[in-house]
């Protein structure tokens, strides 16, 4: 690979830009509205002092209470919003304190198709970020959400040519307090593709791409010691993998409530690409804003077949997530998932991992039968509830269509003694429907087919609400003990060689004088008390046709099946010649 690139949707070669706020060289107009109920501000200025794109800014005095406008025409050229993207607008208002609350319209973003025909989304006010500092800030508004707070004139459909800013706020004795700089709309990607050894991508490689004088995209900026993130971050593309390392950092989500749910978003294309966070805090504290929760908490997709690896990471209130498996492992590991929404686990390898405030009714995880044994077996992950009775459940395991069994590893706490949430009894093997809507697995066996869940040692056994005809059973503290066949001069497995395993006291038998499978295997799976030492022999012969070719001297089995985890013993059988 070549060293760490960025780019954006947004920049004017991709006809992103639509205006860079500087009246000496844009192709439209700027202008106040023409509506009297809008126009309390002065007319728009060229401001060469406090712009924060480019080298030039648009201002206009604020002399009168009431609502004032700053607003921009582009003269016919219009512009259409991608379904998740927005319009960005930069804007300055230089006395928080002035401003009218959120709730009464304090700023709004403007979208029309003239100085008097326009939408009014409610986008800021005094008691909503960046106030009460104050400052330069980047608002983001998708027309499509509908639902505007205002309407003026007849702004017609999209897409649109007119874009600006209304304030409304008391009198300034002086100055040119409200200032508009760059304009943009697209998707609001930022993408980063590409890197190697001493130029991986990182959050700094982002943040510093994003911010330079000249472009300032305000999808992902330096907020004093943190991040702030908006809009689609691309690692990697179609065509082109990324390898992107970093760690150590906090990203806080933007509150945005004016677009669509998948807006802030988080996608990782090209199955070449790898992906490495440790310590990567994310955060998305508009969910909880009482003044406007966001509407797009950040979500995140391995969308191809990636190399993924997350270790001691956390993600507090945000939305979906969606893992993937296979060929490219994601190994997610001690990381926590707090106030989320759905989990897809998508057959990532999940270790050691929390899921805190688990009240989701689509399941906190969902898994497959194929897939869960990956939850937990090399470390634990553990379930908290929040202790409502809410349905809930800590994995939906959707639809079992065979007969087998699955292991399950993980430890569940619903935070609240005798709570109702993953209530229920665990399952017999009796046919289904049954089970509690609150259980802890949720499971559709259908009919004619049998699930058994294994319950590791150490474990916490689940209750399981089986919505299908089949039946499930639960069997607690099993191990299992695999014998592998194998010839001693060639290493390659022997298949059909006969297997008898007991204890030592010869008061139990595990394997009783069974075949070795093509793999070479045979295998048991029960509860034990305690470790049990194992004595038994293996026997076997190459078959060809009817006759047998080659011959092993007969093994002896030796060992321990432990109680607490799973036995594997290789027997190496000598020819015998």
């Amino acid at each position: 690979m070549a060293v760490a690139a960025y780019d954006s949707d947004l920049t004017s070669t991709n006809s992103g830009e639509i205006a860079v706020g500087n009246t000496g060289t844009d192709a439209g107009t700027w202008d106040e509205s023409s509506n009297s109920a809008w126009d309390d501000a002065g007319p728009p200025d060229d401001e060469t002092n406090f712009y924060i794109n480019y080298t030039n800014c648009i201002s206009a005095q604020f002399t009168k209470t009431g609502q004032g406008t700053i607003m921009y025409d582009d003269e016919g050229t219009t512009h259409a919003v991608d379904t998740d993207g927005a319009v960005l607008i930069w804007y300055f208002w230089a006395s928080p304190a002035s401003l009218s609350t959120y709730a009464n319209g304090g700023l709004k973003i403007l979208v029309g198709s003239g100085f008097g025909a326009f939408n009014a989304w409610d986008c800021g006010g005094s008691d909503f970020e960046p106030n009460p500092l104050g400052g330069w800030y980047c608002y983001a508004i998708n027309p499509a959400i509908g639902s505007a707070d205002d309407t003026v004139g007849t702004p017609g459909a999209a897409p649109y040519d007119v874009f600006g800013i209304a304030t409304n706020a008391t009198a300034q004795a002086r100055g040119y307090p409200s200032a508009v700089n760059a304009i943009r709309v697209g998707r609001c990607t930022l993408e980063v593709t590409d890197g190697q050894a001493g130029s991986y991508g990182t959050f700094a490689g982002m943040e510093s791409f994003d911010t330079s004088t000249n472009a300032r995209y305000g999808l992902f900026q330096n907020i004093g010691g943190a991040y702030r993130w908006q809009g689609l971050m691309s690692l990697g593309v179609s065509a082109t993998s990324v390898d992107f390392r970093d760690g150590n950092v906090s990203i806080a989500v933007a509150n945005t409530p004016n677009v669509t749910a998948n807006f802030n978003k988080i996608e990782i294309h090209n199955s070449s690409s790898n992906v490495e966070w440790d310590n990567v805090i994310m955060t998305s504290p508009g969910v909880s804003n009482t003044v406007a929760a966001t509407a797009s908490a950040g979500k995140f997709e391995v969308i191809d077949n990636a190399t993924v690896a997350f270790n001691g990471c956390s993600f507090t209130d945000m939305d979906t997530f969606i893992f993937n498996g296979g060929t490219n492992d994601n190994t997610i590991n001690t990381t926590t998932f707090r106030r989320c929404n759905t989990i897809t686990q998508g057959g990532a390898i999940m270790d050691g991992c929390i899921f805190d405030d688990t009240d989701s009714t689509t399941a906190a995880l969902v898994s497959t039968a194929a897939t869960i044994g990956d939850l937990g077996s090399n470390s634990p992950n553990t379930f908290f509830g929040d202790g409502t009775t809410t349905p809930g459940h800590a994995v939906d395991m959707g639809s079992y269509t065979t007969t087998g069994t699955v292991n399950w590893y993980n430890i569940l706490d619903n935070g609240v003694t005798n709570s109702a949430e993953w209530e229920g009894s665990t399952q017999a093997a009796t046919a289904g429907p049954q089970g509690d809507a609150n259980a802890a697995i949720k499971v559709n066996v259908t009919s004619g087919n049998a699930l058994k869940i294994s319950v590791a040692s150490g474990a916490t056994i689940p209750t399981v609400y089986n919505t299908g005809t089949g039946t499930v059973e639960i069997t607690a503290n099993e191990v299992t003990l695999t014998i592998t066949v194998k010839d001693i001069d060639t290493g390659s497995v022997i298949e059909d060689a006969m297997v008898y395993v007991t204890n030592f006291g010869e008061t139990a038998t595990y394997i009783n004088k069974v075949q070795t499978n093509a793999s070479g295997q045979v295998s048991d799976t029960r509860s034990l008390s305690s470790a049990q030492t194992l004595s038994g022999v293996v026997r076997a012969a190459t078959p060809a046709g009817n006759a047998y070719t080659k011959y092993y001297k007969s093994a002896p089995v030796a060992g321990t099946y432990s109680n607490t985890q799973d036995t594997d013993i290789t027997i190496q059988l000598i020819p015998d010649e």
